[in-house]
């Protein structure tokens, strides 16, 4: 049994205590119950030497387990919530406020996270520096590269991507007279060609979406063509494009180790992916969670080639919590069933396995017969019962390997 199965169990028990009122839009959290292990992995493998990182990490679950239900905004705030909405009103505040500066045509939230919170910043471990050279991947209508420029000064430079056709236009307003700046409109991807990227709304443009036709890049190519002497620091945020552009940039991250800002909320487990995406390239590479708004978005994993590995921790929970968090997501599946089979007038196909998970709260001593009798409903078995199969299995598992 794991922490970040607790975490989840958590996110279903604030959900209850609120009285059930709404709906899965999403599945994040069947998807995330069937793979919890993934995501523990990552809890343990790339965060759990830092205890900001741990905090940020369990609210993002417990933040997209909840949002899945009650859509946005939510209707109460997680106890562990990065900011505050009375805070997150203060920082739009200040942001308005602001009158020289930042890039025309931007987004609050962008002026927020590059001038305010600095979001692609962690002081003393992984920034851009006097002097540096910093890719800018999604540079939009131009925050992040001024930030940059004012960051790595006369002696730095600064490649600013960005595809999309009108925004690269705003973009060059914003940075075209900067010394140390180079604006390149092209989207960074695993290998050179030309993909579709569009979307709702600008800010938000992915690659693979209908829309217009772009150039794109693979950042090993792009240096090595503009003889590029070295990397010192890399941002992305490219809507979910992130993990093609780390693997078409593989060459030079395990030349230069540069420090690394990625964006890490576009994907489900882009939490975990993106970091071992990182790490099979250069394994010495650690990682620190932040999160830089009072939303789902803006998370941003800090990528630093240390000289050591922090080794994974060992993240036990007691079999009282254990029990715990097992009842509130058979509590949550039955209610799942409930409302997904009321219409075709079937049986709720959960009832048996609460009754047997009121079985095991009892004695928390195995779970072999659990495991058996689920087993033999196999032929009964939806989405959630798949799920909740495969955490019983792996509990069992691990009650055995404790004993």
């Amino acid at each position: 049994m794991n922490s970040t199965l607790l975490t989840i169990a958590d996110a279903i028990t604030r959900i209850r205590d609120h009285g059930w009122n709404g709906q899965f839009h999403l599945n994040v959290f069947m998807d995330y119950l069937v793979n919890f292990d993934v995501l523990e992995k990552a809890r343990r493998a790339f965060y759990s030497h830092d205890a900001h990182s741990l905090r940020i990490f369990d609210w993002r679950i417990q933040h997209l387990v909840t949002h899945d239900f009650y859509g946005f905004p939510l209707p109460y705030e997680l106890e562990n919530t990065p900011f505050s909405n009375a805070a997150w009103k203060e920082l739009e505040k200040q942001a308005q406020a602001m009158t020289s500066g930042f890039a025309k045509n931007d987004y609050l939230l962008d002026r927020i996270d590059t001038w305010i919170l600095e979001s692609y910043t962690l002081p003393g471990r992984c920034e851009a520096q006097a002097g540096d050279i910093v890719l800018d991947c999604g540079a939009y209508t131009g925050n992040t590269t001024l930030y940059f420029s004012q960051k790595t000064g006369p002696g730095g430079h600064v490649y600013g991507f960005e595809a999309a056709g009108d925004t690269f236009s705003q973009y060059i307003k914003n940075v075209g007279h900067i010394k140390n700046c180079t604006p390149i409109r092209c989207a960074v991807a695993k290998e050179n060609g030309v993909a579709t990227l569009g979307g709702a709304f600008p800010a938000g443009f992915s690659l693979g979406q209908p829309g217009e036709e772009v150039a794109t890049t693979a950042l090993d190519d792009f240096i090595s063509k503009h003889n590029i002497p070295r990397v010192d620091f890399i941002k992305m945020d490219v809507e979910g494009a992130e993990a093609d552009a780390l693997l078409g940039a593989a060459r030079l991250i395990k030349r230069f180790r540069p420090k690394m800002a990625l964006s890490v909320y576009h994907k489900w487990y882009d939490v975990y992916d993106l970091p071992d995406i990182v790490r099979k390239i250069d394994p010495n590479y650690n990682f620190y969670l932040r999160h830089y708004s009072h939303a789902g978005a803006e998370t941003v994993v800090f990528c630093v080639p240390d000289a050591e590995q922090y080794p994974p921790a060992e993240c036990r929970i007691s079999s009282e919590e254990q029990a715990a968090a097992l009842k509130a997501i058979f509590n949550l599946m039955i209610l799942i069933d409930k409302k997904r089979l009321a219409s075709l007038n079937s049986q709720i196909v959960m009832r048996p396995y609460y009754t047997l998970m009121r079985q095991y709260e009892e004695d928390c001593k195995s779970m072999s017969a659990t495991m058996d009798q689920l087993i033999k409903k196999n032929e009964q078995m939806s989405v959630e019962n798949i799920a909740l199969k495969r955490i019983v299995e792996r509990c069992a598992v691990q009650g055995t390997a404790a004993a």
